[in-house]
């Protein structure tokens, strides 16, 4: 009986023992499944960062069209200089740095993304422009249909983009209600004519969405931009690379222009002083002075300080480009 006991007693402790042990080893297991799975979760965040960094790398070397399928849902943003993953404030928040100029929405959370890739000269080439677009931004852009310049800059767009062009004497708000309502951004353009104002559209729309209205004014290339709030902001646009930017960003399109217009400061130094060392070598006096003209030039459109000066000297510069080349002088670009 003694030894029934005792044996007893020692199945009882190599129970308990068992219990004790499995208890904190299945402890272990979850503790390390769960550090696993956090680890495979930034490692994607910032694989996915990587991923559309180089896919638009891969774009950004020829004009085109493109559809990114990231194969899963994420929540990338698109804030000026920088490309995000995730909520920022969440655990598993990242950020990469890019150079591109990068025009759309702030948010994508579609695993589907459209690319449109354009150069922007000025008139030499400056950069590439990226234009991004999901399916949960829809964006409008009302107009005259019989105006050449409206019918020519809107039919640039590739269809991939999905941006209807209406005419503006046919644009009923009642008819996108459904559509504003199921997106996630939903922008209105005017051209140069508003029929229904941000807080008309608003009250028809109601808060399904955030809801931008941009109106244009071609003749002195500004626009007015009103953003989800119905604040308005006074932008302009220099060529119709950057006014494409506009409507792809709408309310986020200052802090990228204002990129974009740094590129361009840049480049125009660097053909100053391109022009200032091809004059050095110039042995042909006709051809030095049309490149003094020419260097003249480009101090001054490097200096403007208003868009009217800018695109005079936009003007300027190609035709001094073209007498050049005439000439058969080294040109400008």
């Amino acid at each position: 009986m003694i030894k029934s006991k005792k044996g007893n007693t020692d199945l009882l402790f190599k129970w308990m023992f068992g219990i004790i042990a499995g208890a904190i080893v299945l402890t272990f297991f979850i503790r390390f499944s769960y550090v696993h799975l956090s680890g495979e979760s930034l490692i994607e965040g910032n694989r996915i960062l990587l991923t559309v960094d180089n896919k638009l790398d891969a774009l950004g070397v020829r004009e085109g069209t493109d559809v990114f399928d990231l194969k899963d849902d994420f929540s990338l943003g698109f804030d000026c200089s920088l490309i995000t993953s995730g909520d920022i404030m969440g655990e598993n928040f990242f950020e990469r740095k890019t150079d591109k100029i990068i025009f759309g929405p702030e948010k994508i959370n579609d695993r589907f993304i459209s690319i449109w890739t354009k150069k922007w000269e000025a008139p030499y080439g400056i950069s590439t422009f990226y234009y991004l677009k999901d399916k949960g931004s829809n964006i409008l852009l009302i107009g005259s249909t019989n105006s050449e310049e409206f019918s020519d800059f809107t039919g640039k767009i590739p269809s991939i983009m999905g941006v209807p062009a209406i005419e503006t004497t046919q644009f009923n708000p009642a008819d996108f209600t459904s559509q504003a309502r199921q997106s996630n951004k939903f922008t209105v353009v005017y051209f140069d004519r508003t029929p229904y104002d941000w807080s008309v559209l608003k009250s028809q729309y109601g808060s399904f969405m955030d809801l931008e209205v941009i109106v244009v004014n071609t003749a002195d290339h500004t626009a007015e931009v009103y953003d989800y709030n119905g604040n308005k902001e006074e932008v302009f646009y220099f060529r119709d690379e950057m006014l494409y930017g506009l409507i792809f960003s709408g309310s986020k399109y200052s802090c990228t222009k204002d990129i974009a217009m740094e590129r361009f400061n840049v480049l125009t130094r660097i053909y100053t002083e391109k022009v200032s060392r091809i004059m050095s070598k110039e042995n042909r006096q006709e051809c030095v002075d049309l490149l003094n003209e020419a260097r003249k030039m480009l101090e001054a459109y490097q200096n403007s300080l208003t868009k009217t000066e800018l695109y005079n000297y936009f003007e300027k510069i190609e035709k001094q480009n073209l007498q050049l080349e005439r000439e058969d002088c080294p040109t400008v670009y």
